[in-house]
Parts: C-alpha cells; structure tokens; sequence
C-alpha cells in the first residue's frame, strides 16, 4: 500500500485561520476559502493599480469609450445600427415561396402524416427542429451511472 503524504496545515494570508490546502493545488494556495480568494484579488488588483496608475487609466479610458459606442449603437464600423440596411440573413423565405408552400400543403393536407404536416410548418414558421430522446436532453441515461 502506498503512504499518502500529509499535508501541513497552513495560515490564510487573509483571514490568519489554519486551513488544510487542497491536495491539488499544494504550496500555492494562500487562502482558506473563496471569500478570503475574492477578498485577496480585490486588494492585488488594487495595489496593481496603483503600481500601474498610467497603464490602468488608458485601459479604463479605452474600456468606457467601447461601453459609450456600445451603448450609442454605434458598430466597430462606426456605422450606427439606425443608419445600415436593414440584413435579410434571417428571412427565410421570401412571400412567392410561402404562398407556392401554403397551396402545397392545402393541396397534400389530407395526404400528408401528422409529423410530414408538422415538418411543413416548422418550414413555414422558421422554428427549429425540437431535438428528441437523449440527442435532445444532453444526458446519457440509457446505459446507467457511467
């Protein structure tokens, strides 16, 4: 049998408790918790700014300025969302092509199964197909716990 190693108990450089870093991450932990970790980032981010006044200031200038244009609707392009065309990537079908689809199933309706009808109008409506069976829920309960 193998020995496991123990782990010494170190002090939070936050909070000063003892705590028992996780086995993964070794020596390089220095806080006991994600608190004190969020706390430890707020004040290394805070000092970073302070070593770093010039560099932080034209970052948060260039960060606000993006955040106005955004806010304005005003593109990457400088082109404002008012002022381009209008962007047909999402008609699916033009009128002509509904109305020849609209006679078509008028034309099959009683012919046609309950899911050729429902496909039909999917096709019509733009809607997606609904995925079914496990393809759809993303989980893999056919074959048990893995």
């Amino acid at each position: 049998m193998g020995r496991r190693k123990k782990i010494k108990a170190k002090r939070c450089v936050e909070c000063r408790e003892k705590y028992r870093p996780d086995v993964s991450v070794g020596a390089a932990q220095k806080t006991c918790s994600a608190e004190c970790r969020r706390e430890r980032r707020k004040q290394l981010a805070k000092a970073w700014r302070e070593a770093n006044v010039e560099s932080y200031r034209e970052r948060e200038r260039e960060r606000q300025r993006r955040h106005r244009e955004h806010s304005k609707g005003i593109s990457a392009g400088g082109v404002s969302a008012s002022d381009a065309s209008m962007s047909r990537t999402g008609v699916l079908l033009e009128v002509s092509e509904w109305k020849r689809l609209m006679k078509e199933i008028g034309d099959k309706v009683e012919t046609l199964s309950r899911t050729g009808l429902a496909r039909k109008v999917r096709i019509l409506s733009g809607a997606r197909a609904e995925k079914r069976g496990q393809e759809g829920t993303g989980i893999s309960e056919c074959h048990g716990p893995g």
